[in-house]
């Protein structure tokens, strides 16, 4: 059985991003908040404003315990708390507002202000986070926390090649590997299977180019769509895997680690550019103590869930080196036929690894 790796604490994530406008604050129109009025925390630096100027929909597709959920909603906390009030972020958890694409698209104008979505299906919208998503481009969980932490990384976040999408954070998403509802052991056994994917071009290619056939079916119906057979096998994190309780439909799971791609907390450029220079100070500081906070949650919460599912009968499947190297030869193409433009950011990331 797979020991699971221990996810370490970052060093220090770099820099704030750089102001983006310096208008103050309005306030955007907003529907009733699907998640409570953020909770006590650190003590404000003055008396808290009786009804915010300011509130925000935060849109997330996980449940309320889940980590990166967690980390939204400590984000939105202390937000609220050093604004003394003035800017509330309410979290729609559970994919309230839609799926991450859809919402995105709403950002762009300015009807949602912000989502935490995977970087895969937001490279759609900035090609320059492709990399970011290519299979074993990273080769630990610690070397992964390096590379997002690096100025480089920091750079991508800003999202300057997006239309109306600025980054603010990079949460962890965990490793994502391939479970089914028949037992997979090696390469060949995923051969002309339907995986479902993320809606992304990336990760669609990553299937083709271990011989399956990739389908997007939406992340709400992907159970039942494993307990019916129409996917035969999907892939994700241990903690989504067993959050969204698949491991109960899709008892196999292969431990193959193909992709480490991290979750990004980004926000409306409309909606960036009506706050004050101070308070966009406020979100990215913010931004930062939530990332070190949702990391520490993921450790946790991954080995209670790689346990739960294996106490629930899951059939955990190790590949030996000669095995994973065959999944890395497979999509060793990737780099190249997905992000041509980007090698230069490829190497990079692959350099801060040795």
């Amino acid at each position: 059985m797979k020991k699971v790796v221990s996810l370490l604490m970052a060093a220090a994530m770099l820099l704030s991003l750089a102001a983006c406008g310096g208008g103050a604050s309005s306030t955007p129109a907003a529907s009733a908040p699907a998640a409570s009025a953020p909770a006590a925390g650190s003590t404000p630096s003055g008396d808290m404003q009786a009804e915010p100027d300011m509130i925000l929909r935060l849109s997330e597709d996980q449940a309320p315990d889940y980590p990166t959920t967690m980390g939204c909603q400590r984000f939105a906390d202390l937000v609220y708390e050093r604004t003394n009030g003035r800017i509330r972020i309410d979290v729609y958890d559970s994919g309230t507002l839609g799926g991450t694409t859809a919402v995105a698209e709403q950002l762009q104008y300015g009807a949602i202000d912000m989502v935490r979505g995977g970087a895969a299906p937001l490279s759609q919208f900035s090609p320059q986070l492709a990399p970011l998503c290519l299979p074993f481009l990273y080769t630990s969980t610690e070397n992964y926390y390096k590379c997002m932490d690096s100025d480089l990384a920091m750079d991508l976040l800003k999202m300057e090649d997006s239309q109306g999408l600025i980054g603010l954070a990079y949460y962890t998403g965990g490793s994502r590997s391939f479970y089914s509802s028949q037992e997979i052991t090696c390469l060949a056994d995923l051969k002309d299977l339907v995986i479902r994917v993320q809606e992304s071009e990336i990760m669609m290619g990553m299937i083709d180019a271990v011989g399956a056939n990739p389908t997007t079916t939406a992340y709400s119906e992907v159970y039942s769509a494993l307990q019916t057979g129409v996917v035969a096998v999907a892939e994700n994190s241990i903690a989504s895997y067993v959050s969204t309780a698949h491991y109960e439909v899709a008892p196999y799971l292969l431990l193959d680690n193909h992709v480490y791609a991290p979750d990004i907390l980004i926000m409306s450029r409309q909606v960036w550019d009506q706050l004050s220079a101070d308070d966009q100070k406020i979100f990215m500081d913010a931004a930062y103590e939530s990332v070190v906070y949702e990391r520490e949650v993921y450790e946790e919460y991954e080995a209670e869930a790689l346990q739960k599912a294996i106490d629930g009968g899951v059939t955990v499947i190790e590949l030996t080196p000669e095995q994973q190297q065959e999944f890395i030869d497979a999509t060793a193409s990737m780099a190249e036929d997905y992000c041509a433009d980007y090698i230069d950011i490829i190497n990079q990331l692959r350099e801060m690894q040795k």
